[in-house]
């Protein structure tokens, strides 16, 4: 679905990702970790049309994605949620998704966006949320704004950045069910973020490990946890040739 070849970013002197050839099969759940700095958000940048890369080919369904703008892509069939969650505060959950829907989407009926916006919203479980104001979201919450957002679009690939990111083990277990639900109900691909490896494990099909803005290793969760090169970037030398 996904395929990028030879992708180079570079920001002045620092190359933040350095030739990289990675995939995303179609109906598949793939996990992309590395250390801080390994350039994991910059490559969903730059699939997402916020940097142009200056070098190597990237395509969606053979379709080529590299100077198309942000709106395009998502127009394509690519959504995404970002890091650092940013829902418009001083509206209410439903309105945030509404507006996602207008400006997102092809939809232009206020009323037909609102009833899509709540089926939504019930189907990620913040229908009895709809009316508070956003600001008075729980992290957990505003995170799961942020995805139904995303929806809003009808995409076919979804890019999540940290999803689990500040969330307790209770609140880790709900969205990992969700994001099953999500790519069995919508038949959704999805190409994950994460840095809770336990998280990366149980949920994806395949894992791409990311260091310095190359390619460190691949493969199924089971192969990628036992790699002693990515021991070595995660815990260290000593750790990775310890027993």
């Amino acid at each position: 679905m996904l395929i990028g070849k030879h992708i180079t970013k570079k920001f002045g002197g620092l190359t933040a990702i350095d030739s990289l050839d990675f995939h995303v099969e179609e109906g598949k759940i793939v996990g992309l970790i590395g250390p801080n700095g390994s350039g994991k958000t910059t490559l969903f940048n730059v699939i997402s049309g916020f940097y142009r890369p200056e070098a190597g080919e990237l395509t969606f369904k053979g379709k080529n994605l590299i100077g198309l703008k942000p709106h395009e892509i998502a127009n394509m069939g690519i959504a995404r949620t970002f890091q650092v969650v940013k829902p418009l505060e001083d509206l209410t959950v439903l309105e945030n998704v509404i507006i996602g829907i207008l400006y997102g989407g092809k939809e232009r009926s206020v009323s037909k966006a609102a009833r899509k916006a709540n089926e939504l919203l019930a189907f990620t479980g913040l229908a009895k949320k709809s009316k508070f104001l956003a600001a008075e979201l729980t992290l957990a919450d505003r995170k799961r704004l942020e995805v139904t957002r995303a929806l809003s679009i009808n995409p076919q690939l979804l890019l999540l950045d940290e999803v689990f990111a500040g969330l307790n083990e209770t609140e880790i277990m709900s969205a990992t069910s969700f994001i099953f639900k999500m790519h069995r109900e919508l038949e959704l691909t999805i190409f994950m973020i994460e840095h809770i490896l336990k998280a990366i494990m149980e949920t994806c099909d395949w894992v791409l490990v990311l260091d310095f803005g190359r390619k460190l290793a691949e493969g199924t969760p089971h192969q990628v946890a036992h790699d002693a090169q990515v021991i070595e970037a995660y815990l260290g030398a000593a750790y990775a040739t310890s027993g």
